[in-house]
């Protein structure tokens, strides 16, 4: 119940263990871009995602303005919701689930599946399970997971790493924290 009540005691394991992992895939014979975690071609998908990055924010003031269901979803966390500290420490916290989920579906399942199988298997497959996670989401989210966990995938295969759609996606809900406290709290 601690954890539920203070889920930033969760950022010291994580990061400590992310570190360890680090260090022990630079010793193996494991090439860390196998798995979509280096660079990649940055010089295509930086400039790319910092407009991306933009956008995002002004798409989701339209969006959530428009659409009272997910603004009465934004921030999930009950205390971020009229706390900004509350909200800092969230949104700081969504980065590390965020790292979590990238890597697992734009990094491990998407490039793994792209070696043995090809492009458009590997697109679709990790798509699928990040299409259920959304269940629980307002409608239009839903609807837009689907459309861009197919454009995530291949954006990261292009850009041969899952450091973009990192940074897109803590953009993402970060800016849907912010935007949610800030018509919760200033309208």
């Amino acid at each position: 119940i601690q954890l539920i009540q203070q889920p930033a005691l969760l950022a010291v394991p994580v990061v400590i263990s992310s570190i360890m992992a680090t260090c022990l895939l630079n010793r193996s014979p494991i090439q860390l871009s196998d798995w979509g975690m280096g660079l990649g071609d940055w010089k295509w998908w930086a400039p790319r995602t910092v407009l991306i990055m933009l956008i995002i924010p002004v798409c989701l003031w339209l969006a959530m303005n428009a659409s009272p269901e997910l603004a009465a979803h934004y921030p999930t966390w009950k205390p971020a919701r009229t706390h900004f500290p509350s909200l800092l420490t969230q949104q700081g916290l969504y980065g590390l689930e965020v790292l979590g989920w990238e890597f697992l579906f734009r990094g491990f399942l998407l490039f793994s599946v792209y070696r043995m199988a090809g492009p458009h298997l590997a697109i679709w497959l990790q798509c699928l399970p990040f299409l259920l996670l959304h269940f629980d989401k307002p409608a239009l989210e839903l609807y837009l997971s689907l459309v861009g966990g197919l454009a995530a995938g291949w954006f990261c295969l292009r850009a041969r790493s899952f450091w973009p759609l990192f940074w897109m996606h803590w953009v993402q809900l970060a800016s849907a924290g912010f935007i949610g406290y800030i018509l919760r709290n200033h309208s």
